[in-house]
């Protein structure tokens, strides 16, 4: 259908898997344009700035017509209620690929459309997150002291990709801190 909803817990890589998507196929489209949720898609969408002058109320049909089949919209961080922004059905009837990212499934609401759920990482997944973002090799001792800090990272994959960076600045010591 050309409309993908992702969702999962917060912090576990849903607007990431995006932003590899885009540096992977971005090219096979003419336009892509990345959108931060901020509580209305409308005023999201009448933040955009046109050439020439756009009625408010018309934005949305401009934008419309200027969607196509080459055409990418990422609406990010949409996470609302159900039944939170009336905009998005506005949105699914553009003509254009969409990719969602939400913390809320919307499987029930569209049935017909493709749903992505994301759950949490494996302990090795994680700890090779870990040693990525470290750039550091994880000795046993040290993946003991991380083993109670999983259960977070499993759900908050940017809180153990985080805690990594902070060793790897200095400004933070697994056998000190833990």
């Amino acid at each position: 259908t050309g409309k993908v909803f992702i969702s999962g817990f917060g912090g576990i890589g849903k607007s990431e898997i995006v932003k590899k998507y885009i540096n992977i196929y971005g090219k096979d489209y003419d336009s892509v344009s990345f959108v931060r949720y901020t509580g209305s898609l409308l005023d999201d969408f009448n933040a955009i700035k046109f050439k020439c002058d756009v009625d408010t109320q018309d934005r949305m049909e401009v934008l419309k017509g200027l969607c196509n089949e080459r055409t990418l919209i990422i609406l990010d961080n949409f996470d609302v209620t159900t039944d939170g922004d009336p905009g998005l059905y506005a949105l699914l009837e553009f003509k254009c690929s969409l990719i969602v990212t939400t913390r809320t499934d919307f499987s029930k609401n569209f049935p017909n459309r493709c749903f992505i759920k994301l759950y949490g990482l494996s302990d090795a997944e994680l700890f090779q997150i870990y040693e990525n973002e470290s750039s550091n090799e994880l000795s046993e001792e040290d993946k003991a002291v991380l083993t109670p800090l999983l259960a977070l990272g499993k759900e908050c994959t940017f809180f153990f990709a985080y805690l990594s960076k902070l060793v790897k600045a200095g400004g933070y010591a697994i056998k000190d801190n833990m």
